[in-house]
């Protein structure tokens, strides 16, 4: 149950918490923020708390890095398919193969490289 405060002009309030949070680090860690503050110019008690907001951002910041790679990834997949078309129309049209040829060059080159080629 929340501790509350009687008041004489109304009906109890919830207490309000400090806005001070405290928390004990290790050596190694302790050392890095010093040395880190010293750098910028700032207390170490500082670079602590910009730390923590930066951490309490990350979710939200991850989720939006994971939907722009995932847009990005479907652009390149579109693409990669636009080239893959282009080169076998280029190749038929130019007469350098056949359609069967073309298609099979361009699986092998462009769809799936990694299959050894017996072209290249």
């Amino acid at each position: 149950m929340t501790p509350r405060r009687r008041s004489r002009r109304g009906p109890a309030q919830p207490l309000r918490l400090p806005t001070i949070i405290t928390f004990r680090v290790d050596e190694a860690t302790a050392q890095a923020l010093v040395q880190r503050a010293t750098r910028l110019r700032v207390s170490p008690h500082d670079i602590a708390r910009e730390l923590v907001a930066q951490v309490l951002q990350l979710p939200h910041d991850l989720e939006e890095l994971k939907r722009a790679v995932l847009v990005l990834h479907e652009t390149l997949n579109h693409l990669r398919t636009d080239v893959a078309s282009t080169a076998e129309v280029l190749l038929v049209t130019a007469g350098k193969r056949s359609a069967e040829e073309a298609y099979r060059w361009v699986e092998q080159t462009l769809v799936h490289p990694c299959s050894p080629s017996p072209t290249h």
